[in-house]
């Protein structure tokens, strides 16, 4: 039924107009004038904007990066630090200030620890459906020497840093076998995401890179719960062990049985997995360890189902591009200026690099010669093995807020990790020339282990 325009006209005027009419005679006569002020709205508004300042300014980070042919996470977290006080801080102190003032930068610090936890969420489900059964005996020989000989070598130059880069009051052996872990650790996610990018994720090679890579992870992070405990290490490894069983023996089965339910469960599912996530990783702070832990343990116990992969391709999002850009600013932010001209970092920093790519490459290579791998393929596995990425912030911070790093040496890892992320490609690229021409281009299905995807979130890592 058709109305025509005057008639629309007239009906608006009377049931909207004479109403509006009567409000504003009653209430005109009794307005003082005076606006209403929020309470905190100031400091949200900049929350807000700083958020705002964040996402852009690391995805333009990211942008660049990849122009350069360079993995992702390089740009932002070259972004992320060029955001704070080392940088913009130095450059423009009252812009910086306002922007990002003690209210904000504690807001972005609890975004940050829930990006985080998120992150170790989808890493640990990754692993889940990637599995290490597939693995074979070459993965856990290259996984573990790439990690043993850098871990060695950094815990046993740990005790020779400079005074202001080691903390005080904090136990040798936890100081120590960090270092060792921040040299060895390897970026699964990140690997994967090169990899794809060049072609070579289904070759035999680019499947043993990363088979070995989350034999070298999951040996990392077994290892960091260890360094956290400290002295006590068996009072709190022993109840995170009982926790990972429960994990794997209770709440997997549970949850496997909510996702055979159909679509109807879909929502009640997700909310499970966030339940478990958070929880997770609340028990092992309450325990002692880092959240992050927790929340690798609870990915581990996701069940590896389409519809778990569906609903975490989801929450990916989410974090690539949100909470990781807050993390990358959280990671600049943590930068003391003080620390950052501390005499000697810059000789710690080349130091750092040098020690993690020689202690990589070399063993790797080692290892690759005595499995009677050719010389390039040797190299071009030690390549992937020196990838660092997200995973080794998601280190790093947590040694920060444990107190096992000074704000100096934070700094120098953080380089460290910037250098040899970079790093990956042009050796990666050096290095594949052929040497495994000889083999298939793709790993036929029955002999490859389950396929190790990149995350979503690793789009910004390639961490």
């Amino acid at each position: 039924m058709r109305v025509g325009p005057l008639r629309q006209v007239v009906a608006y005027l009377v049931v909207v107009g004479i109403p509006a009419a009567v409000l504003l005679a009653v209430l005109a006569p009794t307005g003082s004038g005076n606006p209403v002020h929020l309470s905190g709205h100031d400091g949200a508004h900049r929350h807000i904007l700083a958020l705002a300042a964040i996402v852009v300014v690391t995805h333009l980070g990211g942008c660049a990066a990849v122009r350069l042919r360079q993995p992702e996470v390089v740009g932002q977290l070259t972004a992320g630090i060029a955001l704070g006080p080392v940088a913009l801080g130095a450059l423009a102190p009252g812009p910086h200030a306002w922007l990002f003032g003690p209210g904000t930068e504690a807001a972005i610090a609890a975004l940050a620890q829930v990006g985080m936890v998120l992150f170790l969420f989808l890493v640990g489900a990754e692993l889940s459906r990637a599995g290490l059964r597939g693995t074979g005996r070459a993965g856990l020989v290259v996984g573990h020497a790439a990690l043993a000989v850098p871990l060695a070598a950094g815990a046993a130059l740990a005790p020779l840093l400079p005074t202001a880069f080691r903390p005080a009051g904090v136990d040798p052996l936890s100081f120590g076998l960090f270092c060792g872990i921040a040299m060895g650790i390897t970026a699964v996610p990140v690997l994967a995401r090169v990899l794809q990018e060049r072609g070579l994720l289904r070759t035999p090679l680019g499947v043993l890179g990363t088979s070995a890579a989350a034999v070298c992870d999951a040996t990392a992070w077994c290892l960091l719960a260890v360094a956290l405990g400290g002295a006590d290490f068996l009072g709190v490894v022993g109840p995170a062990v009982v926790g990972a069983v429960v994990l794997r023996a209770v709440v997997r089965p549970a949850l496997s049985r909510l996702a055979g339910r159909g679509e109807h469960a879909r929502a009640p599912l997700a909310v499970a997995l966030l339940a478990v996530a958070f929880l997770s990783a609340w028990a092992a702070h309450a325990l002692g360890l880092h959240a992050a832990i927790g929340a690798l343990a609870a990915g581990l116990a996701a069940p590896p189902v389409r519809v778990v992969a569906e609903i975490l391709g989801g929450l990916e999002w989410l974090v690539r591009t949100l909470l990781l850009p807050v993390f990358f600013a959280s990671v600049g932010l943590a930068m003391s200026p003080a620390a950052a001209g501390a005499p000697l970092l810059w000789l710690v920093l080349a130091g750092a690099v040098a020690l993690a790519v020689i202690t990589k490459v070399g063993a790797t290579v080692t290892v690759g010669a005595l499995l009677r791998l050719p010389r390039r393929d040797s190299f071009a596995l030690a390549a992937m093995m020196n990838c660092r990425g997200l995973t080794e912030l998601v280190v790093l911070e947590i040694g920060r807020s444990a107190g096992l790093l000074t704000d100096a040496l934070f700094i120098a890892l953080v380089g460290m990790a910037l250098v040899t992320t970079a790093l990956t490609g042009p050796l990666l690229s050096a290095a594949w020339t052929g040497g495994a021409a000889d083999l298939p281009d793709r790993v036929p299905p029955k002999a490859r282990p389950p396929e190790v995807r990149p995350t979503q979130g690793d789009r910004g890592l390639s961490q």
